[in-house]
């Protein structure tokens, strides 16, 4: 069974660096560097926080800052929360004033919430919805992986011309769609194209902002959830 473990308090991992004798280019080469070197640390979940701070200094009034943090503890929704306070928080002290407390839901309302809930009509949905699956469809080319191999990332921007973006955007609103749904048709096609499958499964991130919490589009933590499409 999972299990969420609260400490009391932590001890933030803060390092500093001064680069300010090196030029642009030299501070952008140890910056991939401190980014390669500090994705391959990871983080040690029997060890918080989850959650660590890298500040460089690379000019008399400039400063870079390296936040690095497990998904475990937050999503993507509030990475914006996040900002947005520290944000105001920075503004508060340049001003001389002092930071105000911010009022948000507790993680902890939510999980309270969650626990009350009934899984047996949502089990029941999904068995009969996904009957005849026994598992999602497989990556055209995905092969499994040993415990020791190494995990390497590549980003590929591709952008869309104005045009097509306008024509699409034209086109789920005629439909009553969202881009959102259109992409998703466009990835079951692909996938049934290269697997030669005609039902096709995979996984959707939803935001789980929609359970019954008050405040909790202002919450911090990880409501995510991976619902099958």
């Amino acid at each position: 069974q999972p299990l969420q473990w609260v400490h009391p308090e932590a001890t933030l991992p803060w390092e500093e660096h001064d680069w300010r004798g090196a030029d642009e280019a030299e501070q952008q080469s140890r910056f991939d560097t401190l980014i390669s070197e500090d994705r391959a640390r990871g983080f040690d979940l029997r060890t918080p926080p989850l959650l660590r701070l890298t500040v460089i200094r690379t000019d008399e009034h400039a400063w870079r800052i390296l936040w690095t943090l497990h998904h475990l503890i937050v999503d993507g929704w509030s990475l914006g929360l996040l900002f947005q306070e520290l944000f105001t928080t920075y503004e508060q002290v340049r001003s001389g004033r002092l930071p105000a407390e911010s009022e948000s839901t507790s993680f902890r309302d939510y999980i309270a919430w969650l626990q009350r809930q009934s899984l047996e009509p949502a089990e029941l949905y999904w068995r009969k919805t996904l009957r005849g699956f026994t598992a999602p469809t497989p990556l055209p080319g995905a092969l499994p992986r040993s415990p020791d191999s190494v995990l390497r990332r590549q980003h590929l921007n591709v952008w869309l011309p104005a045009q097509l973006t306008a024509d699409l955007q034209a086109f789920v609103r005629q439909h009553h769609l969202t881009l959102n749904a259109l992409v998703q048709a466009a990835w079951t096609l692909v996938l049934s194209r290269h697997t030669g499958e005609h039902d096709i499964l995979f996984g959707a991130t939803t935001s789980g902002r929609s359970a019954d919490v008050s405040g909790i589009e202002h919450a911090v933590g990880l409501f995510i959830n991976t619902l099958p499409v």
